[in-house]
């Protein structure tokens, strides 16, 4: 059969069973819907080279009933819904032709609400204007898929795609380009399963993928991000261009397997720190799976640039290659990249080959809280630091973790490499553990900190590299081959304790191959390399630091000190013992141990040392090498 109709609809059917597979279908000019079927059960079906155009009412409308639907035609329309599927309870809605808002601006979109049971797929190309009114709603139920990549979704004030309470089919939603300019959100995706995900290819440049922009919502409310995620997977967006928003560029809850490629991030993104809302550029609480953020440019956040915030689940990996950190709010910014590890929770991260430029706080840090884990690989990366207000003791990069609320505590592996960090106003590069009864190990090496002539470039007012352990567990560190210059306090310093409470633990350390010299303009006495073993009475840390070695394994720190300060000193304080690989003298003799020191670190370096034998210490004592 071919049913052709001129300012009516080709087909119109309530409360029927069908069975209509058609040879053709047209619907020209309809002054109600193109086609219709209202709680029909059974089969219809019209082909490849049908045609809807500029209906009225609904191009092609289906409501309640539960009847297979094939659809191989196309459908145009400049003002009103192209489709709307509602309420149905069962059968596959397959739409396999080209689906078409001819830019007008007014149009309505595809509308899918409540089809429980239902599985709806879009084959053909979707490009969807639609001004102010939403383009691609999926709501209350049922299944939905478009596979075609040359799709396109355009709003004014309109959300260009919501998907909500209904699955992504494992096809996937796919689409060329996702913009909206206005009104709450550009992309909603919230609870969709984790058959399939959302997928943005882009041809270009950024902005080729879209352009979504100028969101507004209240503190906390959906509305005011860009890019809304809650509960769904497989997010994947490239070549995007997101500027402006009350809240977030991207908003991400329950958030599992997430990409972001050749994109940019900037513009003014948020308005409020405070109160837990944490307001920046890109947000995610318990963001799971495997997650890349590659060759993207992320600015603007009123606190953070990139945060992740997770308490429960697994993140292997996250990694950030070809990234570039923007400068964040001159008032209220915070970090460049915050990653934070609550409870079991498992935050794997791999950051490389990025730029990090400006930050009021850490340009990145990595926090481990309760009995989390973490695997950090840090490598050629380049960080400095252009802000006009970075906060005091900020700038540069921070690690850290531990709370003691678990018997196990967190573990840190970590390999930072290759890396050059300048500018920052506190410790260049801090690495600390709290009182906690876990593990930091890792490696620290060829890394550069500050430029040998600019003044204070490594730290303004830090160290170059700080590694401390607070109290119980096992830090371990391997330093080895960095250049570190233009530090305002030591170049190297490692530290046990710290709190107000005597604490013990295991520190250890490997020193080797290092060059420390160019200090700041700083008052203060200052060290190329510093330890100090204990810090309240009662500390009882057993410390092994192994300084320097023969041949390619001597620092070179001569000239490192400053101010009355010495190119090395070792403090071994309290009751803590310090273990000195190779050293063969007393445990009190501390012209020994300078001795030892010196010998062991290039030309002529000065040390100074000093212990608390006499007042309960353990003093320096020898040993083999503090780690393998």
């Amino acid at each position: 059969a071919t049913f052709e109709a001129v300012g009516g609809p080709a087909v119109d059917v309530t409360n029927a069973t069908v069975d209509l597979q058609l040879a053709s279908l047209k619907s020209t000019n309809s002054a109600q819907t193109g086609v219709s079927l209202d709680t029909v059960t059974g089969t219809f079906s019209a082909p490849a080279g049908s045609s809807i155009t500029n209906a009225t009412g609904t191009d092609f409308n289906v409501n309640a009933g539960n009847a297979a639907v094939t659809y191989g035609g196309t459908i145009t329309d400049t003002t009103g819904r192209l489709v709307s599927v509602t309420s149905t309870t069962g059968g596959t809605k397959s739409f396999t032709g080209a689906i078409t808002d001819s830019g007008s601006g007014t149009g309505q979109g595809v509308f899918l609400n409540s089809n429980t049971g239902a599985t709806i797929s879009f084959a053909g190309a979707l490009t969807l204007s639609t001004g102010a009114s939403d383009a691609f709603t999926a709501t209350g139920g049922g299944a939905v898929t478009a596979t075609d990549t040359t799709s396109t979704l355009t709003t004014t004030t309109g959300t260009a795609l919501k998907v909500q309470n209904t699955t992504i089919g494992a096809t996937g939603l796919k689409f060329r380009s996702i913009s909206a300019n206005g009104g709450p959100n550009g992309i909603v995706l919230d609870t969709t399963g984790a058959s399939g995900g959302l997928t943005v290819v882009g041809t270009g440049s950024a902005g080729s993928g879209g352009t979504i922009r100028n969101m507004v919502g209240a503190d906390g409310a959906v509305a005011g991000s860009g890019i809304y995620l809650n509960s769904t997977s497989n997010v994947s967006l490239d070549r995007m261009q997101l500027n402006d928003f009350q809240n977030f560029a991207i908003r991400g809850i329950g958030v599992t397997g997430f990409t972001l490629s050749n994109s940019v991030i900037n513009g003014t993104n948020g308005n409020n720190g405070a109160g837990g809302f944490n307001e920046g550029s890109v947000s995610f609480s318990n963001l799971a799976g495997s997650v890349s953020i590659t060759s993207t440019s992320i600015s603007g956040g009123f606190s953070d640039n990139f945060r992740v915030v997770n308490t429960a689940g697994s993140l292997n990996r996250i990694t950030f290659n070809a990234v570039t950190i923007g400068a964040n709010s001159t008032a209220s910014g915070n970090d460049g990249i915050t990653l934070e590890a609550q409870g079991s929770s498992t935050l794997n991260v791999t950051v490389q080959n990025s730029f990090f430029t400006s930050s009021r706080g850490d340009l990145f840090q990595l926090n481990l809280l309760g009995s989390s884990v973490s695997d950090l690989v840090f490598t050629g990366n380049t960080l400095s630091n252009n802000h006009p207000a970075i906060a005091t003791g900020g700038g540069g990069v921070t690690i850290s973790g531990g709370d003691n609320t678990t018997p196990s505590g967190v573990t840190l592996t970590y390999n930072i490499a290759n890396n050059t960090f300048r500018d920052a106003n506190g410790h260049a590069v801090l690495i600390v553990k709290s009182t906690d009864p876990g593990m930091f190990t890792g490696t620290f090496t060829n890394n550069t900190i500050g430029v040998a002539a600019i003044a204070n470039s490594g730290s303004v007012a830090g160290d170059g590299i700080k590694l401390q352990s607070a109290g119980l567990g096992t830090f371990s560190a391997t330093v080895t081959n960095n250049q570190i210059r233009q530090y305002n306090n030591f170049g190297i310093e490692m530290m046990t304790g710290g709190g107000a409470s005597a604490m013990s633990g295991v520190f250890k350390a490997a020193v080797t191959g290092n060059t420390v010299s160019n200090p700041g303009t700083g008052g203060l006495p200052m060290n190329g390399i510093h330890l100090n073993g204990g810090t309240v009475p009662g500390d009882t840390y057993s410390i092994c630091v192994d300084i320097g070695g023969a041949g390619a394994l001597a620092n070179t720190i001569n000239g490192s000190g400053a101010n009355g300060g010495t190119d090395v000193r070792v403090r071994q304080r309290q009751a803590t013992t310090v273990r000195l690989p190779g050293y063969g003298g007393a445990n009190n003799d501390d012209t020994a141990v300078q001795t030892y020191l010196t010998g062991r670190n290039g030309v002529a370096p000065t040390a100074l040392s000093s212990n608390t034998v006499g007042s309960g210490g353990g003093g320096f004592v020898g040993g083999a090498a503090c780690l393998p």
